[in-house]
């Protein structure tokens, strides 16, 4: 079933894809939307996938809808919080964020980038609160929304793309992509609603066996958000880096990593995700089991992403021509498009283990190491790419990316197996 829900999702992505693609192309309007994107998917994305894991990574163990409840209303009240503080400073300091992070940008750019970082304070506070109601499914094994989440997000940016491009520009895409955050937090919402016995347990004096703090779960989150904001901070590196070269290089990385994401959306993150309740389960039982699940899905992740590298780096030329040229998308912005895929894939196998090492962590309670991968990898990027890029350009970029990948994920798998031996 939810293999079925993330083909969906995949579906309704790639025609959010080649219609932003068709109407825009790879023009300096799209490249302002992705540069600036990455803030949300940091500050609203990554945190909710942040108290996402850090949720069921503790509360799991616990076990029964009481602890589920207790722990979700606390960190929720937390979370309204650091939203108000968040939003204030976004809003406030939103010029001087783009100016140092964008700083090749022209003046027409940075007062685009200022807009739409404006716009997307709130889809930032609506992620974050729905990744931790995400969680809080979660643990109790309800996986559903969070895979139907994707979708709803591509149809809603879908629809005011396709009836409102011709009217008013890179707008339709943002009015359509807060629209869609929205109706996920609702949609969320009323699901998590669903769970009445959660919030009836609240009212039960006999299963209190604690009452939590409101920060219960924001130590091991800021843990977990330093190594995302390293993660964030590679992507906004290798952004950065693009924007110096000629006009749609972003957008060509965009595009590319979009086609990478497939694989990693419909196998990866489905079963990763599944997987991590069982696997903080198996963890607390017994190491031996957890490292069972570790090594029998690790393994099987990497040898199918190895066959799906060698098809697309022999064929990327053609694939990006069958899925992206139509409209302002040309033969030439394919062919662009297409050398950088042809490099980036070689990143597959190693993105497709990254999740699971990160699981793995989090499962024996070490919050820390997937930090450590973090800032490997954006630490490599940023020396690499400064090697690299001046010389090669574009595809300099696509090298470095990958081998800032391929060095980190290995750093991660040696931390790994030197931590569960002393587990």
């Amino acid at each position: 079933m939810y293999f079925v829900f993330t083909g969906i999702a995949l579906l309704l992505g790639f025609a959010r894809e080649l219609i932003v693609a068709s109407k825009f192309g790879l023009s300096h309007e799209l490249d302002v939307y992705v540069a600036v994107i990455g803030f949300h998917l940091f500050l609203g994305v990554q945190v909710g996938n942040s108290l996402e894991s850090t949720f069921v990574s503790k509360v799991a163990k616990l076990g029964g809808a009481h602890h589920i409840s207790e722990n979700f209303i606390a960190s929720f009240y937390s979370l309204l919080i650091i939203n108000a503080f968040m939003a204030v400073f976004l809003f406030v300091f939103s010029k001087d964020l783009i100016a140092a992070i964008f700083p090749s940008f022209s003046a027409h750019q940075q007062d685009l980038s200022i807009k739409i970082m404006r716009y997307l304070i709130i889809t930032i506070m609506f992620a974050n609160i729905a990744g931790l109601m995400r969680g809080g499914l979660n643990a109790m094994r309800d996986f559903a929304p969070g895979f139907m989440s994707g979708s709803v997000i591509s149809l809603s940016s879908i629809v005011s793309v396709f009836f409102f491009a011709d009217k008013i520009g890179i707008d339709s895409l943002i009015f359509g992509f807060v629209i869609g955050n929205f109706l996920v937090l609702i949609f969320f919402a009323t699901r998590f609603l669903r769970h009445g016995e959660m919030f009836n347990n609240l009212n039960n004096a006999n299963l209190r066996t604690y009452k939590p703090k409101m920060f219960y779960i924001w130590g091991a989150t800021a843990i977990v958000l330093v190594g995302e904001c390293f993660y964030q901070a590679a992507a906004m590196t290798e952004r950065s880096f693009a924007s110096t070269l000629k006009v749609g290089t972003i957008s060509s990385f965009f595009y590319a990593t979009a086609l990478i994401m497939v694989p990693l959306s419909l196998i990866v993150m489905p079963l990763t995700t599944v997987l991590f309740p069982r696997m903080a389960e198996a963890f607390h039982r017994n190491k031996q089991e957890g490292i069972r699940l570790l090594k029998s899905t690790g393994i099987m992740l990497f040898l199918f992403a190895i066959i799906l590298v060698l098809l697309v780096s022999i064929f990327a030329d053609p694939i990006i021509e069958l899925v992206y040229v139509r409209g302002r998308f040309s033969p030439h912005d394919a062919h662009r498009t297409a050398a950088v895929l042809s490099i980036l894939v070689f990143s597959l196998p190693f993105l497709s283990v990254t999740r699971l090492f990160t699981y793995s962590f989090y499962s024996i309670s070490d919050y820390r190491s997937p930090v450590y991968g973090h800032f490997i990898h954006w630490l490599l990027l940023l020396l690499l790419g400064v090697y690299f890029v001046p010389i090669l350009g574009a595809r300099g970029l696509a090298i470095s990316s990958v081998l800032s990948v391929v060095l980190s994920t290995t750093f991660m798998f040696v931390l790994l197996i030197r931590r569960l031996r002393h587990v």
